[in-house]
Order: C-alpha cells, then sequence, then structure tokens
C-alpha cells in the first residue's frame, strides 16, 4: 500500500483560495498558466511532513498540450529526488474520436512521468476509443465515479475492456452521488486500479475534509479495500476553496496509516 494525494487537492492554490465556492474551470485555467517543475516541488515541500510514498499528478499541474517533453523529465527527476513515485496522471482524456492527438499526448505523458494509470471520468464510448491507446502505451484506465452513484454502473461501463481498463474508486464522489462507498468496493473486487480517498461534509455538494471528518466510513472504506484484497495506492483528495489544505492532507495520511 501507498499512501498518495491528488495535486488538484490544490486546484486553488495559483488563485488564492477566494471562498467556498469557486470556478473550477477558472482556477484550472490559472494553475495550468502558473505551472512549471518548480511549483509542483514547492507543493511537496509543503507536504514533507505527511510522509508520503507517491504523487497523482493532476493535468493542470503539468499540461500534456502546453508542456514540453523537458518539463515532464524534469517533473518527475523532482518527484524522485524526492523518494517518491507517480502513481497515476489524473487528466481529461475527452473523446479520442474527436481528438485523438490530444488523447495520445496525455498517453504520452504519462508515461514520460511513469504512472501506471490515467485516472479520469468515462463513458463506455470513451473507453472503447481510448482503449487502443491503453494497449499501445501499457497504461490502464482508471474509471473515475463522478454521477455514478452504484458499482453496477461502473462495471457496465468498462466491460469487456478489463485488461486495460478499470475503475479509480472515488470514496467521496459515492457518497456526494448519494450511494454506498464501502459497498461499491465490495462489489468492485477485482476491478479497483486506482482510489482517490476522499471525504466530504454533510449537507451536500463536494465540500472535502481530512478524511473521518465527514460523512463517508473511512474506516470502512479501507477495512474493505484490505478484504477484497487491494494492495494499490490510496490517493488523498480535499480540493479546498477557501484554505490551503496542506495539514488536512498531512492529517489524512496519519489518518490513513493508522487504519491500514
Amino acid at each position: 500500500m501507498q499512501i498518495s494525494f491528488v495535486s488538484a487537492s490544490y486546484v486553488c492554490d495559483a488563485i488564492g483560495y477566494p471562498g467556498v465556492e469557486f470556478d473550477w474551470g477558472e482556477a484550472e485555467r490559472v494553475t495550468t498558466e502558473r505551472a512549471t517543475p518548480q511549483v509542483f516541488a514547492e507543493l511537496l515541500d509543503r507536504l514533507g511532513p505527511a510522509r508520503l510514498d507517491a504523487v497523482e499528478v493532476w493535468k493542470a499541474h503539468a499540461g500534456p498540450w502546453t508542456w514540453k517533453l523537458a518539463d515532464f523529465v524534469a517533473l518527475r527527476q523532482i518527484i524522485e529526488r524526492r523518494g517518491l513515485s507517480v502513481v497515476s496522471f489524473a487528466s481529461g482524456l475527452g473523446d479520442a474520436r474527436e481528438n485523438p492527438d490530444r488523447v495520445e499526448v496525455t498517453f504520452q505523458a504519462a508515461r514520460v512521468l511513469g504512472a501506471s494509470v490515467i485516472a479520469d471520468w468515462a463513458s463506455r464510448d470513451m473507453v472503447a476509443n481510448v482503449y487502443p491507446f491503453c494497449e499501445k502505451y501499457g497504461i490502464k484506465i482508471g474509471v473515475e465515479n463522478h454521477p455514478e452513484k452504484t458499482a453496477e454502473e461502473l462495471l457496465e461501463t468498462i466491460r469487456g475492456y478489463e485488461d486495460w481498463v478499470g475503475v479509480a474508486m472515488d470514496t467521496g464522489n459515492f457518497a456526494a452521488a448519494g450511494g454506498d462507498p464501502v459497498k461499491a468496493i465490495y462489489a468492485l473486487k477485482g476491478h479497483i486500479v486506482h482510489v482517490h480517498f476522499k471525504d466530504i461534509l454533510p449537507g451536500g455538494g463536494h465540500r472535502c475534509c481530512a478524511l473521518g471528518k465527514g460523512v463517508v466510513d473511512v474506516k470502512g472504506a479501507v477495512k474493505a479495500l484490505k478484504d477484497i484484497g487491494y494492495d494499490g495506492p490510496l490517493s488523498i483528495e480535499i480540493e479546498t476553496g477557501d484554505h490551503d489544505p496542506t495539514e488536512e492532507i498531512i492529517e489524512s495520511a496519519e489518518t490513513l496509516r493508522a487504519l491500514w
């Protein structure tokens, strides 16, 4: 088991944490414009006390359509010098039928970073069209649940493509959609290739908080993952609009260590 974090947790870092409600598109745009390997290095340095094993790079922090190859090489070196590895590239795949060149560049970036998984929501049609790139580059797709309430919906999305396509289980997204993340983990046995560990505050929406402080049964989710034999990364995701999430990521890493 590796403890990681999704760099999308810092979605509002570049725009100064304007408030709980924020414009995700604008935050992503500014993050992409300002992204450099050194910016990512500074995020990692803030997270030193979390004693992470790995990182999950969000596309806005390493733009596959704006960076040069040398930038990705430099970022990987920065990460590896800190004793970390890249477990996933959290990237918008889009539709390979409409923009195959852009999709291929995403896979190329993931390969340079050393990521074995690209995590993103995808429809069944998208899975079918991205699948050939998985085989070509030796990188799996983890389909992240967003609107889905049940494991069955995800299993239908990946059916027939399971050799290269699995599920990027997001505990907070299941809870926000009204589903049961613990039940879903058991139902997805053998298909989970990545985990976004997210907790959310009561009252609806995706207001993230430190693991164990919200509505998600974090202890139950850890037990379920152990019960089904999952031994991949646990990637902490705490996207905040009104404050720096660093302390909550550090706290959450300690929580996962204690529970595991």
